[in-house]
């Protein structure tokens, strides 16, 4: 498969699971229960939102890095996006995402709360 297909693949991933990070608890909210969230919860919650939300921005770069070396220089394409610089690459959205989320997340929960709020 080119890299575009394992890449559309990816961004596929990232769109199931990027709404998914906060419907549950906003269905749980809508059923009339509780509407406080454990600090765990909302750190985990604001991770993976961040994570998933930055890695899918890094994918469109990648993305569109691929559709510039396939129409500026098709001849070449094979050569530059091989497997392995599309694994790289692929890997590396993740990668900096997490590194993103982590970042954000750890500012944010050093903030001073107050009470239960």
């Amino acid at each position: 498969h080119s890299p575009m297909y394992f890449l559309l693949c990816k961004l596929s991933v990232c769109d199931i699971f990027f709404p998914s990070v906060s419907s549950p608890k906003m269905l749980f909210y809508l059923s009339g229960h509780s509407r406080a969230i454990s600090y765990a919860g909302c750190v985990s919650q604001l991770f993976f939102y961040h994570f998933l939300g930055c890695t899918e921005c890094f994918l469109y770069t990648v993305m569109a890095y691929d559709r510039f070396v396939a129409i500026c220089h098709p001849l070449r394409y094979k050569v530059i996006m091989s497997h392995r610089v599309c694994a790289i690459l692929a890997t590396g959205t993740s990668f900096f995402g997490c590194i993103h989320a982590t970042f954000l997340s750890t500012l944010t929960f050093q903030l001073p709360y107050c009470g239960p709020n």
